[in-house]
């Protein structure tokens, strides 16, 4: 006879995620672990006093989820801002903006989200719309992709930017073509920090109750891990204090934000805060590095130029060759690299970057990423499979809607628009992919929930489904694969999958139990499916059974 179990699952299709035996009907955990995992005749021996039993049956049992790259709190902080998105009018967006500010007249900034570029000319939204309904406080207002900002007058006059203030490397101030002075648009976060580092920080109470809220939805969601995309001291303290706390309810990774303007010299710092706040259910162990921008907004970095804009590429963050040195020296010191790269031409110049790192430094097991990569030559397919190196990407974006008929079509062009989003290809030449929602800057309907990504990926389509055809329909991909890339995949990047991520004897009981069997449902009733139960190292941390 076993030793009772804590909780025997039976009945039901349970996902293992382990490719030699991917189902099962039964699993037991013992002391937050995976003790058990067969056939239900099996379990039975681990059924004695004091165990709980849950019924599987019309139900199906997963691994818990993994955010591969997400921002928990600046997400969550969105929730009490000024939320755009869904807005169909420039007016729109005034009007909702207007009434936000009065309803408290004692927030010294007034922060929004979610504004989409196709609804303002390629120069972006004018600052003058803003001046009309708030002359006197600063308003901030980040756009759906998250890589500009909309500011009225007085927000430029807090930063003292000007017709005199240059770009700063990176980045883009929006200018009238006759004067010079600043219209309003802020392109990329070199630009963007000009008037955000001038603003009141958010208080730490602010801060952290954001992750109690977010820390509750993931559970909901399903997910047992997050790694935060772009860390900075305030967000590591917050997650150090919740998991000193044992508050903490999903593991975190984290990759440490590198400043471009700061170079080699911040190597130092970057050491001494995963030093820091290193434990066990918090890991800084990887540095994030804005290549380049967005298509949406004409930074991100092309081989060619933009179709519509025949003088222009794009743009890098980084001087290429302060960045090679860069990604050298972060590898040297046992970082795994989390790089931002949307365009051809950024993955082309990060491939290049860490096959410099790999000659100089030797072969480490890193675990290099290189995130998004929407457009994607066949041949750093390849160079991206041989290196090793892992594609972390976002399946909430692979559908075609209004943004991508008026900002990302005209940008790209038909044959490149085409070529968006290669996931199947990608998979099937070999390429180590795992997946990630970087809410809240996740498209047109702005979601961390995997199973509405799952849905995307599956369909090709939004959730709201108005689209008359998929969008590069030979790019869909399996079920098990999708979740896949939110479970073992994702595990694996975050150098876990040792530990979790799959469903194995001796590995922790990090689950979800959903209320109907997704092998067996048509794809586009995914997202329609319930978390009753998500497990975290065993806990429940969300029980709705």
């Amino acid at each position: 006879m076993k030793p009772p179990a804590d909780i025997v699952i039976r009945g039901g299709p349970i996902y293992t995620a382990e490719p030699h035996c991917p189902f099962a009907t039964a699993l037991a955990i013992k002391n937050g672990r995976i003790a058990y995992i067969g056939n239900e005749d099996g379990a039975t021996d681990w059924i004695g006093t004091g165990t709980e039993t849950i019924n599987g049956a019309d139900r199906l049992v997963i691994p818990g989820f993994r955010d591969a790259h997400i921002h928990p709190i600046n997400g969550s902080l969105s929730w009490v801002e000024c939320p755009l998105a869904g807005e169909e009018t420039a007016a729109a967006y005034v009007e909702k903006i207007a009434v936000y500010e009065a309803s408290d007249l004692n927030k010294p900034v007034i922060r929004g989200n979610g504004w989409r570029q196709g609804l303002f000319p390629p120069a972006g939204p004018h600052k003058s719309l803003l001046d009309k309904v708030i002359p006197d406080r600063p308003v901030y207002l980040t756009a759906l992709d998250g890589h500009s900002a909309w500011v009225n007058s007085c927000a430029l006059r807090l930063a003292g930017v000007d017709g005199h203030t240059p770009d700063p490397t990176g980045g883009k101030i929006e200018r009238d073509q006759e004067t010079g002075a600043p219209t309003g648009t802020l392109r990329e976060w070199p630009a963007m920090n000009l008037v955000q580092a001038c603003l009141p920080p958010p208080h730490h109470d602010d801060l952290l109750g954001a992750m109690e809220v977010f820390m509750e939805m993931a559970a909901r969601a399903g997910i047992v891990a997050v790694h935060e995309a772009a860390a900075k001291r305030e967000e590591l303290e917050i997650y150090q204090s919740l998991a000193q706390e044992r508050r903490l309810s999903v593991e975190i990774g984290a990759s440490l934000l590198c400043e471009p303007e700061a170079g080699l010299d911040q190597i130092e710092r970057l050491i001494a805060l995963r030093e820091c706040y290193g434990s066990e259910l918090l890991r800084p162990f990887s540095a994030k590095i804005f290549l380049d921008g967005v298509i949406e907004s004409r930074t991100a970095f092309l081989s060619q130029p933009y179709a519509h804009q025949p003088e222009n590429r794009g743009t890098t963050v980084w001087d290429p060759a302060e960045f090679s040195a860069m990604a050298a020296a972060l590898d040297r010191q046992g970082f795994s690299l989390h790089i931002h790269t949307v365009g051809d031409g950024a993955i082309s110049l990060a491939l290049a970057a860490l096959t410099a790192a790999r000659q100089r430094n030797g072969m480490h097991d890193r675990r290099h990423q290189l995130t998004h990569l929407d457009l994607l030559k066949l041949n750093d397919m390849n160079r991206l499979r041989d290196l090793g190196a892992i594609a972390n990407m976002q399946p909430a974006w692979f559908y075609a809607d209004e943004s991508f008929r008026e900002a990302i079509l005209p940008a790209l062009g038909r044959g490149r628009s085409n070529r968006l989003y290669r996931l199947y290809t990608m998979l099937s030449r070999g390429v180590n992919v795992c997946l990630s929602s970087d809410w809240p800057y996740s498209g047109g309907v702005s979601t961390f929930k995997p199973l509405e990504a799952i849905q995307v990926g599956l369909t090709r389509k939004s959730l709201i489904g108005k689209e008359r055809h998929a969008f590069h329909p030979a790019e869909r991909v399996e079920l098990s694969q999708l979740i896949d890339g939110f479970t073992i995949h994702s595990a694996f990047a975050s150098f876990r999958d040792h530990e979790t991520g799959s469903l194995r004897v001796g590995k922790l009981a990090d689950l979800a139990v959903l209320d109907r069997n997704l092998f067996a449902i048509p794809p586009e009733e995914v997202s329609q499916s319930r978390i009753l139960l998500t497990l975290f190292r065993g806990q429940a941390v969300h029980r709705d059974i």
